[in-house]
């Protein structure tokens, strides 16, 4: 899974998706710079950094979605 050309709620919905067909193990990178740079620009309210995304996939482990206002929001079990 990678921050490079993904914002938050994109990885959320990948992420959701990974959890509905069973995959558990995930494996999160920063990615690449853009093509023709040689610095890595986020995409707006997207991640700079891999720890970022990480932390977003233990907020999920632990129900905690980018909604405060969810219901049910049933934690994963990522690895």
């Amino acid at each position: 899974m990678f921050c490079a050309g993904f914002h938050k709620r994109g990885n959320r919905n990948v992420l959701i998706e990974m959890r509905f067909l069973g995959i558990d193990d995930v494996l999160a990178l920063r990615g690449d710079p853009q093509k023709g740079s040689r610095i890595f620009i986020p995409e707006k309210n997207g991640h700079a950094h891999t720890y970022e995304l990480v932390q977003q996939i233990v907020d999920m482990n632990k129900g905690k979605y980018l909604e405060d206002n969810l219901e049910n929001a049933d934690p994963t079990n990522f690895a």
